[in-house]
């Protein structure tokens, strides 16, 4: 959910940005590149995992920005610590490497996308525009990674029964639905909607929106969106 800030007498949105990262100069451009892009702030501005988690105690953020090295908690628990914690913020995996297993292993973490630290203001524009829109990034390294990754436990699309499948490409739906929006629109109840998600959560062991959303990615049932023109 995006944020509101009172610019005056109007209420406008926000995007909140949280970035961990353990080198002061990196933080420091990226607070110059999300300075440049429309609606977004930087909350929380960390140096280490743990500083980090500490201050999204007290800090809501929309979307996290995770150094996949660092000391002391690496960026690979500090990813699955926020899928635990914080199942509806979408994290970005921010590394120098563009290796597929460190990938693979980043998307398992829990990351909604993954982006090279040498990505500029340009490509950083479209990856929040994505977020945005559809919770996660589908970057061209991630995307491989994903085809080369084995399908969850082994199922396909032709595994999933036909109300589970009908979830899970609404919950992919740009609109952002909510699980109240998408009951009404499969007119059942709340309670079966979420009874839908904890079909995903034990047979394909997908745990939050933004792994479930990678999982349609990785069994070719949708692609994320462009930016708009």
């Amino acid at each position: 959910m995006r944020h509101l800030v009172s610019t005056g007498s109007v209420a406008s949105t926000r995007t909140a940005i949280a970035i961990v990262d353990d080198h002061p100069p990196i933080l420091h451009g990226m607070q110059a590149i999300f300075d440049q892009i429309e609606g977004c702030v930087v909350v929380i501005s960390a140096t280490t995992g743990k500083q980090f988690l500490d201050a999204l105690r007290s800090t809501p953020a929309d979307i996290a920005v995770v150094d996949l090295r660092g000391p002391g908690l690496d960026g690979f628990e500090v990813l699955r610590e926020l899928s635990v914690l914080y199942p509806s913020m979408p994290a970005l995996a921010f590394s120098f490497s563009d290796e597929l297993p460190w990938i693979r292993r980043a998307l398992d973490a829990g990351a909604c996308g993954y982006v090279l630290k040498n990505d500029g203001l340009a490509k950083w524009q479209i990856i929040i525009h994505s977020v945005n829109t559809t919770c996660v990034y589908g970057s061209e390294l991630g995307r491989a990674s994903l085809a080369l990754a084995p399908e969850a436990k082994g199922h396909a699309r032709h595994d999933i029964p036909p109300r589970e499948l009908e979830y899970l490409l609404l919950q992919c739906d740009p609109r952002d639905l909510t699980r109240e929006q998408i009951a009404d629109i499969m007119n059942v109840t709340r309670h079966a909607v979420d009874g839908y998600f904890r079909w995903f959560s034990r047979n394909c062991d997908v745990h939050s929106i933004q792994a479930l959303i990678q999982l349609a990615l990785r069994l070719g049932l949708w692609q994320p969106p462009g930016p708009s023109a």
